[in-house]
């Protein structure tokens, strides 16, 4: 009998139908949310993870949340603030919780050199003071 260690054990668990059911069922975040009295709004929007998350449930998403997503993508496309083709050296910083953010996907060029491009998460204390 080969015993694995603890965070084995953990992930073999985790990973069983009944308990990956019950994790992907509780598995659930509000899109907007009041963080405190001084109504700080954030916000976590992520289709993908929405329909996903209803796939792997085995939950179809009802019409009128369809709907709803549809208008939401539908008002963000259109108010899109920030369009812009990055440059090297360019840099952006995003709040996560209080912007919403996407990208274009990147298209190589053979004739240009390759991207790099470096990601940071920067964890900030009190960030809702600032």
């Amino acid at each position: 009998m080969i015993i694995k260690n603890d965070k084995d054990n953990l992930k073999s668990i985790s990973r069983l139908p009944d308990i990956l059911e019950k994790r992907i069922l509780l598995n659930s975040y509000p899109i907007f949310n009041e963080s405190n009295k001084k109504l700080n709004l954030k916000i976590r929007y992520m289709r993908y993870w929405i329909e996903t998350g209803h796939n792997r449930a085995n939950r179809p998403i009802s019409p009128l949340l369809k709907v709803a997503l549809d208008l939401f993508d539908q008002e963000l496309d259109n108010n899109c603030c920030y369009n812009q083709c990055m440059q090297s050296g360019d840099i952006i910083f995003v709040n996560n919780l209080q912007i919403l953010h996407a990208r274009n996907a990147f298209i190589s060029e053979d004739s240009l050199p390759s991207r790099h491009k470096v990601r940071v998460w920067i964890q900030a204390q009190n960030i809702d003071k600032l």
